[in-house]
């Protein structure tokens, strides 16, 4: 019974572990994003997919920032995500954990 509670354990620690370690942020450029309703139509886009944690759009940059689990999410649902709202994606990248707290 204690070596299957202890292996339970360690399953746990590490499924949690992997979750943890898919998680990441990336700043994505939308040049034709211009207006609060721009920015609500891809922040709505973006919250639709699976797995997005977090969406966070700045007008005066054109950057949406979106915190994603990237082995459920790929970057190219996102970009489709932005591109059927009707909106294009100029740039992507990573955001590294220094940058990405506020």
């Amino acid at each position: 019974m204690r070596k299957s509670l202890a292996l339970f354990a360690v399953l746990a620690l590490v499924g949690v572990g992997m979750s943890l370690a898919a998680t990441k942020a990336y700043k994505v450029k939308v040049d034709n994003m211009h207006c609060e309703k721009c920015a609500g139509a891809i922040d709505k886009a973006l919250q639709k997919l699976e797995s997005v944690k977090m969406v966070d759009t700045n007008l005066e940059t054109k950057e949406v920032v979106i915190q994603l689990d990237d082995a459920k999410v790929t970057l190219d649902a996102v970009k489709e995500a932005i591109g059927e709202a009707g909106y294009k994606v100029s740039k992507v990248e990573e955001v590294k954990e220094k940058e990405n707290t506020r």
